[in-house]
């Protein structure tokens, strides 16, 4: 059930996300990349605004989280709307991964710190092989996309550690579903999975093919990514399951 004592303020920032979810989703379509990518710099301001009105107990993890990819949204909007390529704009590129890897840190270690690692190890250690095996594969076809022969080293890292950063929310967020077995395990999950799907198909915008058929399906994926972490945000358990290690699941 979504919890209904949400304040008065926090439902006009809800009603302001949702309306910039549209509008941005409306312009990626109809009107133009560069307002898009506008409209798209707002949402993650707005849906850490939806967080921090409300009444229940934050995460300063989940606070860490919005945050930074905040930030890195800012400057990745800034860098992607100049037409020119500078040595200013290349710094910008650096600094939007790096924000981007520390959101993904602090997402990864608030879904881990609801888990206790011998249980995961006990109970999901043939989840774990199949799934690293699967990131590991992933993360191998990821790396062949972009033309090597532009690439400097630096470039090289920072590409692969923030792909392996969100593959590895994915890996970790499936577990937290498994491990916890409760609808707002799941809910964080398709989170997950929604703004890790966002990425792969960027990427594949980027690397592969400027269709603009890819550009909506990760604009989609991401509004739906970010709409589940709205709801996760406010979400209850009507009952509050047992996970594996005896305690009340998050």
């Amino acid at each position: 059930m979504i919890i209904k004592e949400q304040s008065f303020f926090n439902k006009i920032i809800i009603g302001l996300f949702l309306i910039t979810c549209f509008v941005y989703l409306s312009s990626v379509i109809f009107i133009g990349y560069d307002f898009s990518e506008n409209a798209r710099s707002l949402l993650t301001p707005l849906l850490l605004l939806c967080y921090l009105t409300r009444r229940q107990k934050k995460s300063f993890l989940i606070v860490l989280f919005l945050i930074f990819y905040t930030l890195g949204e800012t400057i990745f909007t800034e860098g992607s709307l100049s037409e020119n390529i500078t040595i200013a704009g290349y710094l910008n590129y650096y600094k939007s991964e790096a924000f981007y890897c520390i959101a993904y840190t602090t997402l990864l270690v608030f879904i881990l710190l609801k888990m206790k690692f011998s249980k995961i190890v006990k109970h999901f250690s043939m989840h774990l092989v199949v799934l690293f095996l699967f990131g590991g594969y992933l993360l191998f076809t990821m790396e062949e996309l972009p033309d090597a022969s532009g690439y400097v080293l630096s470039d090289y890292l920072v590409y692969t550690i923030y792909n392996l950063l969100f593959i590895l929310v994915l890996i970790f967020s499936f577990i937290n579903y498994l491990y916890h077995d409760l609808r707002k395990a799941l809910i964080l999950f398709l989170a997950c999975l929604c703004i890790v799907m966002s990425e792969l198909v960027q990427i594949i915008y980027y690397y592969v093919d400027k269709s603009d058929i890819f550009n909506i399906v990760y604009s989609f994926l991401l509004v739906f990514g970010f709409c589940f972490l709205l709801y996760y945000f406010n979400y209850r358990e009507k009952t509050r399951s047992i996970d594996i290690d005896g305690s009340s699941g998050d």
